[in-house]
């Protein structure tokens, strides 16, 4: 499946791990296995922020079954 190690430059195999990385940590759920809220971040935003406000209280953007890895609210 994979080539060999020697094949693959060392930055493209810490490329692909860091995928792979950022895929699974952002599908896990929003709900342990006992339904308690997990939440890994504090996302509220603030004016004149990258992120826009989010009425929230700080609970952290939605990740379990959304089909998307990120999302960003643009202004129209």
């Amino acid at each position: 499946m994979w080539p060999d190690n020697r094949s693959l430059a060392a930055g493209r195999y810490t490329a692909i791990n860091q995928i792979f990385r950022v895929v699974n940590e952002q599908s896990q759920s929003n709900f342990d296995v006992d339904f308690n809220w997990v939440s890994f971040y504090n996302w509220t935003g603030r004016a004149r922020s990258l992120s826009p406000p989010v009425n929230n209280a700080g609970a952290g953007e939605p990740r379990a079954f959304t089909g998307v890895l990120t999302f960003r609210l643009e202004a129209t």
